[in-house]
């Protein structure tokens, strides 16, 4: 038994995930606890403002690399340098909009030391965003997802040691210098391992990636792929400029940067409820292209198998993490009166993001990113003015929010998808 779950991918991809989400969660656990919501809103400020900028192109990224390796004979040094400049660019510009969005989200009145050192954990949150996600798409594009998700348990389980130090040494201090360590450590691993010798399966079917191969890849080719993917880019824009409006500076606003850190403890918790349904995101996404080519309905069937399977998972995370709520809200020294329906919200959203990222990976298959941008942003809409409506009266709106949101995508995504008569056809 033992051996097969060594072997297991879908089990070590749940542990690499959940091993590095363990990582934040012990960080902002420790300044909550012994430095107080002061301190956890500004470390849940800079890591959550300085990820928003990057995290959903981060993804577009992630999946053009994997489509890129997973599609021609070309050099592994080769395709990894030519994520290098576009990498760089889309830093520098992320680092802009983490610049403008710092004011308004809290990180102000700081002195110098505690300055300088936000601006290094953001730079390293945003480098770790789009480089992970360029090494994570380039190893599931050529088969290659047992040996990452053990580096990355391995990896997460030294970096959190080293963590726990730094917290208890230097407080606030210690928890961004614990960010930056984190950020670092795995887009390093994971392009070690695709460089490696002996990297592809050799029983991948379709992939012919390899050392030696007789394709040079140039940077213009990751742009124009970028640029075929500039809906998808601009969904990732509107999604993150609406997250850090509503979950950032409308909180910050009504209550304060303590608020900040409370909502981002409701947010670190629904990570955990999509900790599974993240971890084989790279699965649902190479279930989908191999039944591309199948007949309509097969593709309707396997669309709706993975929804099933990813509602059920995270549905039982969600009540879960709500029926807990109490013992959470003790643990971080919160009040469980604000902190568990905040709980109750989140795995609301969870359960319908858990449904929305595989639509959304089929219309990017088929190329219809344009649609779903449309319908991402009027899920934005909602978000919004959902938000204006309910946070005033609690925390818990921000929860409420996103949910709403994506109840709004689920209903116009599904119609777009099989309720459209061409589609029906």
């Amino acid at each position: 038994m033992w051996q097969t779950i060594w072997r297991h991918e879908r089990v070590w991809l749940i542990l690499s995930l959940l091993s590095v989400r363990a990582v934040g969660f012990l960080t902002s656990l420790m300044i909550s606890r012994w430095a107080g919501p002061g301190p956890l809103g500004v470390y849940s400020a800079v890591v959550n403002v300085a990820g928003a900028t990057v995290a959903q192109v981060a993804q577009v990224m992630q999946n053009n690399a994997a489509i890129m390796a997973g599609g021609a004979a070309v050099q592994r040094r080769s395709l990894a340098r030519a994520h290098l400049l576009p990498l760089a660019a889309l830093t520098v510009a992320a680092l802009g909009v983490f610049g403008l969005l710092a004011p308004g989200s809290g990180l102000t009145s700081m002195d110098d030391s505690t300055t300088v050192l936000v601006w290094i954990a953001a730079a390293s949150v945003i480098v770790a965003q789009l480089a992970g996600g360029v090494t994570t798409g380039l190893n599931q594009g050529v088969g290659q997802f047992l040996a990452p998700a053990r580096a990355a348990v391995l990896s997460a389980g030294l970096v959190m040691v080293v963590s726990l130090v730094l917290v208890v040494q230097g407080g606030l201090h210690g928890g961004l210098w614990s960010v930056v360590l984190n950020s670092w450590v795995m887009p390093l691993v994971g392009l070690a391992l695709f460089l490696r010798p002996g990297a592809v399966r050799s029983d991948l079917v379709g992939s012919t990636l390899a050392p030696g191969g007789d394709e040079s890849i140039p940077a213009q080719r990751v742009w124009r792929a970028l640029w075929r993917s500039a809906p998808a880019v601009g969904t990732a824009v509107l999604t993150a400029g609406c997250a850090w409006y509503c979950s950032v500076y409308l909180v910050n606003r009504m209550y304060g940067v303590a608020g900040v850190g409370m909502n981002a403890v409701s947010i670190q918790w629904s990570t955990i409820m999509l900790v599974p349904v993240t971890s084989w995101a790279g699965m649902v996404l190479k279930r989908l292209m191999d039944a591309q080519t199948a007949p309509a309905t097969v593709m309707r069937q396997v669309h709706l198998a993975l929804i099933r399977r990813n509602l059920m998972v995270t549905a039982t995370l969600a009540v879960t993490v709500a029926a807990c709520g109490a013992l959470i809200a003790r643990l971080y020294k919160l009040p469980v009166d604000l902190l568990w329906p905040m709980l109750l919200a989140m795995g609301g959203y969870a359960m319908l993001i858990s449904i929305n990222g595989v639509t959304e990976r089929l219309l990017y298959l088929r190329g219809q990113q344009l649609p779903w941008l449309l319908i991402t942003l009027c899920g934005c809409l909602v978000q919004v003015a959902t938000c204006l409506a309910v946070l005033p009266h609690g925390l818990y709106g921000q929860g409420v929010g996103l949910a709403a949101a994506e109840l709004s995508i689920l209903i116009l995504s599904f119609f777009y998808v099989y309720g459209r008569p061409c589609s029906r056809s």
